[in-house]
């Protein structure tokens, strides 16, 4: 079992040979230069934001636009009080995304109503998501609290247009494995997301690109209020979910399904685990290379102050306060909604812990600190709606 003092405490000179003590040592010390401060006036704030937009559009390293096909019809279906659209976006040269449009029968160049981009979990498929048949594809089969996750068939039956994808390298969009091997989705992502580390690109930044093209097709349709485009986002779909809301003005509301924590520290707390069983590796496809020596995604939700921002999941004291702070100095509280799991609804028991030590804690004791029940990860459909309703007024 490995543990701070054992395996990585520094000397009292404070080196370490071992090369891994010594780079969680480093992160320990980082300030990361585009954190967000408490105490920025609104001007500061708005000079701080260009920073950060200026800083992302670096980071993610996306493709040149190029002049491409318009998205392609492939099939619809009639639902009750809506109708499913399956379309094939081609953002670039090489790529084919496939998503589906749920459009409420109510819906039409009279009738404009809000488009809600909806972006899955790490491995939940855009069928699962829409309410819809599974593929018969191994990785379209996973699902976890299906009458909670489909939160683009929520936003059809309460009045508004929802475009479905699958996270890239996952659903449809992964490698068609043999079924006999089940589920092996993380596998081959693990292996393309090294495939676009090694040419200069990200995955976090290609899903954005794939994303700001999508955008581009859903302004252009008749039945969209342009005006009243929001983005709901679980777990993985989280992260370029704020990095769009941020690039496009047009976004006027997000959904952040997933806790906030401080991903700098967290690569430096948890010390306390089976050497075999080390979670530094939460997956390659989280990387954006440089990212934390700017900022985290916290300081991209207190960046999207005064827009409308739901944390359904709460987090971590410190990250959640820094959105708090940027909300109430932007005199934006009510466009801000913060709700946590269940198991720590009662404030009490998040106040309780305080602040995440810096090294000593083991995988359990993290998801405590930040106030997060793994086991409970899902889409929180009263928050939500609720958002949206006081950003739209439905």
């Amino acid at each position: 079992m490995l543990s701070y003092e054992k395996n990585f405490a520094p000397r009292s000179d404070g080196r370490c040979v071992c090369t891994m003590a010594a780079q969680m040592e480093r992160m320990r010390h980082m300030q990361p230069s585009l954190r967000y401060k408490a105490g920025m006036s609104q001007s500061d704030h708005a000079v701080w934001k260009a920073k950060i937009k200026e800083k992302i559009k670096e980071l993610l390293c996306m493709p040149e636009v190029t002049p491409q096909p318009a998205p392609k019809l492939l099939s619809t279906v009639q639902r009750d009080g809506y109708r499913v659209e399956k379309w094939e976006l081609y953002p670039d040269d090489f790529t084919a995304v496939p998503f589906l449009a749920l459009i409420p029968d109510s819906a039409s160049e009279k009738n404009r109503m809000p488009g809600i981009l909806c972006l899955p979990g790490s491995n939940h498929s855009k069928e699962f998501v829409a309410g819809e048949e599974l593929l018969d594809h191994p990785n379209c089969q996973v699902v976890s609290w299906p009458e909670r996750n489909q939160m683009g068939k929520i936003m059809a039956q309460n009045g508004m247009a929802a475009f479905v994808f699958d996270n890239p390298a996952t659903g449809e969009c992964s490698v068609l494995g043999d079924p006999a091997f089940g589920e092996t989705q993380f596998d081959s992502r693990v292996h393309m997301t090294a495939g676009y580390l090694r040419v200069g690109l990200n995955y976090v930044g290609m899903s954005v690109f794939q994303k700001l093209r999508a955008l581009e097709f859903i302004r252009s349709l008749p039945y969209i209020d342009v005006d009243k485009l929001a983005i709901s986002a679980h777990s993985l779909g989280t992260e370029p979910a704020m990095m769009l809301g941020l690039l496009c003005d047009d976004i006027k509301a997000i959904i952040h399904t997933d806790a906030l924590n401080n991903r700098l520290i967290r690569f430096a707390a948890i010390t306390e685990e089976p050497e075999n069983k080390m979670v530094q590796d939460i997956g390659n496809w989280h990387i954006i290379p440089g990212m934390l020596s700017y900022f985290d995604y916290a300081d991209l939700c207190a960046a999207y102050a005064p827009n409308y921002l739901a944390l359904t999941e709460g987090g971590g004291e410190e990250p959640v306060g820094r959105v708090v702070n940027a909300y109430k100095m932007m005199g934006a509280e009510n466009n801000l909604i913060v709700t946590y799991y269940p198991e720590y609804s009662d404030i009490a028991k998040r106040e309780s812990h305080g602040l995440m030590p810096d090294h000593g804690i083991s995988v359990p004791e993290y998801y405590h600190y930040n106030n997060i029940a793994p086991e409970d990860h899902s889409f929180r459909r009263e928050p939500s709606l609720e958002l949206l309703r006081r950003c739209f007024g439905k």
